[in-house]
């Protein structure tokens, strides 16, 4: 994704959940399918989108990405939340609703 395309998806939707991941990640594996449970059931309001970190290296270090997965949600295109690492399904909903605590 380049830089563009990432300033016109925060541009054109109200809430956006990028998630940093890559293929050998574990943890990626495990929070992928709780991330994109909570996000249908938001589908109607909010775009979910997998970045593969290696793939996009200009916006993970937009980000400051050190360690995979790393989950952002942004608002009217600003940031509300990240994640860094592995969650469970009850702190991803959280997180998706807006209503969490940044993780670390």
């Amino acid at each position: 994704m380049d830089k563009e395309t990432y300033e016109n998806l925060l541009k054109d939707n109200k809430v956006v959940v990028l998630q940093f991941m890559a293929e050998w990640c574990n943890p990626c594996k495990m929070i992928t399918p709780l991330l994109e449970r909570a996000c249908k059931e938001k589908a109607a309001r909010l775009v979910q989108l997998d970045v593969e970190n290696e793939d996009n290296i200009e916006l993970a270090k937009m980000f400051n990405v050190r360690s995979l997965p790393y989950l952002v949600r942004f608002e009217e295109g600003k940031v509300t939340g990240t994640i860094k690492g592995f969650m469970g399904e009850r702190y991803v909903n959280r997180f998706v609703e807006g209503n969490h605590e940044d993780a670390e």
